[in-house]
């Protein structure tokens, strides 16, 4: 999209769309009735500021210096080389990952030790919760199966909490540089 403004379609078609995100329903108008559907849509939404559309992961991205001085020709490259069947690949992959078996073994007391740590860690301001430690496996899931495993070992879970302790610290640094 691009900066505008919105006629009555287009909110009714964001809000569908954050609807769907959200809800992974889809509510369609048969004229004399509304009826939602189930869907299983992936989104990934790409914004150079605050997007219109809910997403459950905020990743501000941190270009190097080097590569914002070839941005142009960068982004160049990106559209020679990914292609329909390339992304057609990328889209398989992503797919298929959600499908693949994945199991919590019994043997996961690092993931235990670690929450009752970040728990007693956290301050009133910025609690540790529940929806914290389900964040994290379900990123330590997504981990896992992109390094082919499909069971959570501790390197995994460690590179998980790597990247999004990086996450977070990208946002909080995000939200101080626009203060």
């Amino acid at each position: 999209m691009e900066q505008g403004r919105l006629d009555a379609t287009g909110v009714n078609n964001v809000a569908a769309l954050g609807n769907m995100i959200m809800t992974q329903k889809v509510e369609y108008d048969f004229k004399y009735y509304k009826m939602e559907f189930d869907s299983d849509v992936s989104v990934l939404v790409l914004s150079e500021g605050k997007s219109l559309l809910p997403s459950d992961y905020h990743v501000p991205l941190r270009p190097e210096e080097s590569s914002l001085q070839i941005f142009n020709a960068i982004i160049e490259a990106a559209t020679y080389y990914l292609k329909e069947d390339i992304m057609n690949i990328i889209r398989i992959y992503l797919t298929s990952l959600k499908l693949v078996k994945y199991t919590i073994s019994e043997d996961i007391q690092f993931v235990e030790d670690d929450f009752i740590e970040m728990r007693s860690n956290s301050d009133e301001d910025n609690p540790v919760t529940a929806d914290d430690l389900h964040r994290l496996l379900v990123l330590a899931r997504l981990v896992s199966l992109s390094r082919g495993f499909d069971t959570l070992d501790k390197e995994c879970w460690e590179i998980t909490k790597k990247m999004e302790a990086e996450r977070l610290n990208r946002i909080k640094n995000r939200v101080a540089s626009t203060i």
